[in-house]
């Protein structure tokens, strides 16, 4: 809310912020408040709160803090403390969960006349996917390291890209021996023109399981099941092919 509440500019700048789904607060160069919008309220944990131009940061800060906005904490220790943050001269980020389970990211802009910006989402959406994709990963790393069926990724080149424990242990080779090198490597003549037909057609996107011989590292064969499909980027542009041996 602008200090000149009732002039034409104060009432145009009032619908603006008002209408936007970010909170954002102004404070001047001695930390009071100068302007401010219903959605940083909301974020801010400040309901009910009566704000006035002028409002000193501490008693904002200090009124958040007792409210539990930070936690289990020494109100007064913990608005020192941030106090000494929004003085530094840098741009500041923070991440907080609010006590009603809300994520919020806070953004602090330092203004050439020593004031600052602070402006504050609500990022409950993208951290809950963001961890959902954390586990994902999590799970399929798992599952990749405790699968008995070999997992072989292959760029367009046909060289290796990542391959499981699973896949390292019939080949005979460590994983790190096998990182770069070609799928040729692995086959004699015979075999080495069953990867080529196969390459072609991940190339035209065709999946489709065939019968492979692959030579381990001490010379014998092992006669696989592969189970392969097209890899794509987010543009959908092809960038390799997996394969599942058994």
């Amino acid at each position: 809310m602008p200090a000149d509440a009732g002039s034409p500019e104060a009432l145009l700048l009032r619908r603006v912020l008002d209408h936007v789904d970010e909170g954002l607060c102004v404070f001047d160069a001695g930390h009071r408040l100068l302007a401010w919008n219903a959605r940083m309220v909301d974020l801010m944990g400040l309901g009910g709160v009566p704000l006035r131009p002028g409002m000193a940061l501490r008693d904002l800060v200090l009124e958040m803090a007792r409210r539990g906005e930070f936690g289990a904490v020494d109100a007064d220790a913990e608005t020192d403390r941030r106090l000494a943050l929004m003085a530094q001269p840098q741009t500041g980020v923070e991440e907080r969960l609010r006590p009603d389970g809300r994520m919020i990211e806070v953004r602090r802009k330092p203004m050439p006349d020593g004031g600052f910006t602070l402006l504050a989402l609500d990022i409950s959406e993208r951290h809950a996917a963001e961890q959902a994709l954390r586990h994902n990963r999590n799970l399929l790393a798992l599952l990749l390291e405790r699968a008995e069926e070999g997992v072989w990724t292959i760029d367009n080149e046909a060289c290796t890209t990542d391959a499981n424990p699973a896949m390292c242990r019939l080949l005979g080779v460590r994983r790190s021996d096998l990182l770069g090198r070609s799928i040729y490597d692995f086959v004699d003549d015979e075999n080495a023109a069953i990867f080529r037909e196969q390459v072609r057609r991940r190339d035209l996107g065709l999946p489709g399981s065939y019968e492979i011989a692959l030579r381990r590292s001490d010379g014998s064969l092992v006669h696989c099941l592969n189970n392969p499909m097209p890899l794509y980027d987010a543009r959908g542009t092809k960038i390799g092919a997996i394969g599942l041996l058994s």
